[in-house]
């Protein structure tokens, strides 16, 4: 070993010295679980439907611009902007009428419950760096032929940069979402089927309930949300909920069913298995296997 470097670290031993304890108190990582099964790729120039799976996405704008929306959010991203949308949140984008845009994409799962570390950056815009576009570029290309390199260097790179954005939320302001001013009409109609979603909702009665015609509501809905409608967007809210009560709870499947507004345990299993392709009970199985 290099003279002057040993002389370094001894300088470094006399300043760090022992841990209070040699068994408590360390480091822990921001993210409690590896990634696993990772897809990455780029897309532009290319309108995305609404959209509903059981996969975490990644989405970084690089450049022009894009609308991106999330349950209920609606987000511009520009270059460097980022969002992460979780299982069974319903998602879509929608291009610019000019220009063109460029994103990457990386779909993954994680195990047990770990998507509870990332709920810091949940429904919101983060920013990335030139090091980090650098690292999910080159998850890309592993993605694709793996250049004679472990696939498990994919989850290591993901790790870094969900750990480095979870660091960075933890330590800084938050960054001021682009979305839907409160208290619009849009924003009170959602309040609504989120605060009823257990009950029978139809078009007429959360038009009355917040003071809105039919049709406008109707319009009004399909503009904020790309073209979604109204009982689709419910469908999905119902679909979302249940997925928590089926992974974060014991209630039986019929229970569940009623308690997120569906008419019977068959109807939402029908729902779920469109949505999830496999029935409630098997996923709850696996989920928690």
């Amino acid at each position: 070993m290099p003279g002057k470097l040993l002389e370094r670290l001894g300088i470094l031993a006399e300043q760090v010295g022992e841990p209070p304890s040699l068994h408590h108190g360390g480091a822990s990582s921001a993210l409690t679980a590896r990634p696993r099964n990772i897809l990455a790729w780029f897309y532009d120039h290319v309108s995305l439907p609404r959209f509903m799976h059981s996969r975490f996405v990644l989405g970084i704008c690089l450049r022009g611009s894009c609308t991106t929306g999330i349950d209920t959010n609606v987000f511009e991203l520009r270059p460097d902007d980022g969002v992460l949308i979780f299982p069974f949140q319903a998602h879509y984008l929608v291009p610019p009428r000019e220009g063109g845009y460029l994103n990457i994409a990386v779909t993954f799962a994680l195990d047990d419950q770990a998507d509870q570390s990332l709920l810091p950056l949940r429904d919101g815009v983060f920013k990335v760096s030139g090091k980090d576009i650098e690292l999910l570029a080159e998850l890309a290309v592993l993605a694709k032929d793996g250049s004679g390199r472990p696939k498990d260097e994919m989850a290591h790179l993901l790790s870094r940069f969900l750990c480095r954005k979870l660091v960075e939320k933890a330590t800084e302001p938050e960054l001021e979402r682009r979305q839907e001013p409160a208290g619009s009409k849009y924003e009170q109609v959602v309040r609504h089927i989120r605060e009823h979603i257990a009950e029978p909702l139809t078009a007429k009665d959360i038009a009355a309930a917040t003071d809105i015609s039919v049709p406008h509501l109707r319009r009004v809905f399909k503009e904020r949300t790309g073209g979604l409608s109204l009982g689709k967007f419910i469908l999905g809210l119902r679909i979302k909920r249940a997925y928590e009560m089926l992974m974060h709870s014991d209630q039986g499947v019929a229970e569940i069913a009623v308690r997120c507004g569906f008419t019977n345990a068959f109807i939402f299993s029908r729902a779920f298995k469109r949505v999830a392709g496999q029935a409630p009970a098997h996923y709850r199985k696996q989920a928690k296997s």
